[in-house]
């Protein structure tokens, strides 16, 4: 398939992901540059952004980050490898929908997940799996960094298809890979950069924000705000979202500040997913 063709048809992410983007791309579309040559992501996750610049931009070098390794691994994977990563993934879905006790299989591939495992292609259809099968499809682990999601109770489940696979590894064709945190990512001149990090929650307030063992605290943010500010220079174009809040819009007081509608996706409860604002920062 020819990258023209890869235009016609909507290719959409292959994760579940606490505060994935899908639902705000069109609201997105409005403010990014319609010509992307070069594009950078330091908080990958869910990849929605990502997806949607190489498929309406179609920049000619992308650049993507996250801290978390399974996640990097998993991308490369579809990437490097799709047509062993798509068996893997057709084994596991056969075998959880047979499976006489559903909970016992995926109990034993979360054990599975957390040991040692040498084969990148397993590890990253059991982060895949995992993903599609616990609970309301968080990735969450524990202080030792052991994913600790029980099961969703999914008597069946649809993993991604081969199809759906290889149209994400040619459209990852240009596009680097890496497990590095946003301080250690390189910023080229003149490029387009995205930040998704986890979002800040007033005190005591419950909500996911976080994914990793290694919570991202408020000197992160601190810190993510510096970079924002010290990186508008070299004719980049800068772009954040985070909660609408008084500490993050404090944060980025000297830059643009959109309202963006939202809604909380992964909930337990359905009916209780509330719309909300987010904020989208922009410069310039």
């Amino acid at each position: 398939m020819r990258v023209a063709e890869l235009e016609t048809i909507k290719i959409g992410p292959f994760l579940k992901w606490a505060g994935g983007k899908t639902q705000l791309l069109n609201q997105f579309d409005d403010h990014l540059p319609q010509e992307i040559t070069c594009y950078v992501e330091p908080f990958l996750g869910g990849g929605a952004v990502l997806i949607h610049i190489l498929q309406t931009r179609r920049p000619k070098r992308a650049f993507a980050y996250d801290i978390n390794e399974d996640l990097i691994n998993t991308y490369n994977q579809i990437k490097d490898h799709p047509e062993l990563l798509s068996v893997a993934l057709e084994m596991l879905e056969r075998e959880h929908n047979t499976s006489k006790d559903k909970g016992i299989f995926f109990y034993d591939r979360r054990e599975e997940f957390n040991t040692d495992i040498r084969s990148k292609i397993r590890k990253a259809a059991l982060f895949i799996y995992l993903n599609k099968s616990c609970f309301n499809g968080l990735f969450r682990v524990n202080s030792l960094g052991n994913f600790n999601v029980p099961f969703g109770k999914y008597e069946k489940i649809s993993l991604p298809t081969f199809e759906h696979i290889l149209l994400l590894s040619r459209l990852f064709e240009n596009v680097t890979f890496e497990k590095k945190d946003f301080r250690a990512v390189k910023y080229p001149k003149n490029c387009t950069v995205y930040f998704d990090p986890p979002y800040w929650a007033e005190p005591k307030v419950n909500g996911f924000t976080g994914y990793h063992k290694d919570d991202f605290t408020d000197e992160d943010q601190r810190a993510l705000a510096e970079k924002f500010a010290a990186l508008t220079t070299s004719g980049r174009k800068l772009f954040l979202s985070n909660s609408n809040t008084q500490f993050i819009s404090r944060l980025y007081d000297e830059f643009e500040q959109v309202h963006v509608d939202a809604r909380w996706m992964i909930n337990c409860n359905g009916e209780g997913r509330k719309a909300l604002k987010e904020l989208f920062i922009k410069y310039p």
